[in-house]
């Protein structure tokens, strides 16, 4: 330990100022040169131990809630990686806000069974009506104050009621501070910056799931193939294969008119002088070609002209004439 703090003496930066017993960093070199010194005094708690990047953090937090430096390493704690702060710092930042005008927690109840509760009032300067102990709570809550309350039952439907730790050994205290963290988040949130209390968090960890590390515990496990038809009855393609496409011959419906686009125009006797042949005289044709009109700009006019496309057509899919 004694050959740590020599090394980062060594290499300080420039002097930090000092204000009112406060280091004062004006850089961020500063900063983690502080942040190196707390995390090997062995005076913060355990998470900060050997931590600088965790207290720096820490203390950045701390900062926007009003609270110094060690302040914010004594009171704000990581929970599954979420930050919070302790009930009794809850209640403090909440009390130095000046806004706080009526405060008070009890128990109603036996202890232990279901209906025994923790009960936390509080009312904000402005709004709503002044505390009356005879009304009901949610008379108290229909008059503006802030009422929370959390029982036995409540911590047994959680699921908390029998886990082991602070549950255990302080039953009471675990109830009043879940009262107290949802009824100072309910009035004071813009103190608060939304944090939970650590009490609160309490037993959520179990619940909650680190995506990355289940997913890499389990990559082999995980099996990303789309689903869909065999081979043989139409899979999906394969992008990275090149698919020559089979086709089928192809019947064109009969019908009694031809297409238009198929029918071979034959010019009548006459034709291109305006005259028109009469019935019967019409010229055999036989042996000699035809004229035709220029062709149309387009697709071309025989059957297949669709060969090209890449793409099974059913005869379904064959308009009809």
């Amino acid at each position: 330990m004694a050959e740590q703090t020599k090394e980062i003496a060594l290499r300080a930066p420039d002097d930090i100022r000092i204000v009112d017993g406060q280091f004062c960093p004006e850089s961020f070199k500063q900063a983690w040169y502080i942040a190196e010194v707390y995390a090997k005094s062995g005076m913060v708690p355990k998470a900060y131990t050997n931590n600088p990047a965790g207290i720096l953090v820490a203390t950045q937090l701390g900062a926007q809630l009003g609270m110094d430096t060690l302040t914010s390493l004594q009171n704000i704690a990581s929970v599954n990686g979420m930050p919070t702060v302790w009930g009794d710092a809850q209640k403090a930042l909440v009390m130095n806000s000046g806004s706080c005008e009526f405060f008070v927690e009890y128990f109603e109840g036996t202890f232990p069974k279901d209906d025994f509760r923790a009960i936390c009032v509080a009312k904000r300067n402005g709004t709503g009506f002044k505390y009356d102990p005879d009304l009901s709570l949610d008379d108290l809550r229909k008059r503006g104050l802030f009422v929370n309350e959390y029982s036995v039952a409540d911590a047994k439907k959680a699921g908390l009621w029998t886990k082991a730790g602070v549950w255990q050994t302080n039953p009471k205290r675990m109830l009043k501070m879940r009262a107290r963290a949802f009824t100072l988040r309910d009035g004071w949130p813009d103190a608060l910056k939304g944090l939970y209390s650590a009490e609160e968090m309490e037993g959520v960890d179990d619940d909650v799931v680190d995506v990355k590390a289940e997913t890499l515990a389990n990559k082999e496990e995980v099996d990303f193939t789309i689903e869909g038809p065999s081979t043989a009855a139409g899979a999906l393609p394969d992008p990275s294969q090149k698919k020559t496409a089979v086709e089928k011959p192809r019947v064109r419906p009969q019908t009694e008119t031809a297409s238009p686009k198929t029918q071979k125009r034959q010019p009548t006797a006459g034709q291109g002088n305006g005259k028109q042949a009469p019935k019967g005289n019409q010229p055999k044709t036989a042996g000699k070609p035809t004229p035709q009109e220029p062709a149309p700009e387009g697709p071309p006019e025989d059957d297949d002209w669709m060969e090209n496309l890449n793409q099974e057509i059913t005869d379904e899919d064959v308009p009809e004439f």
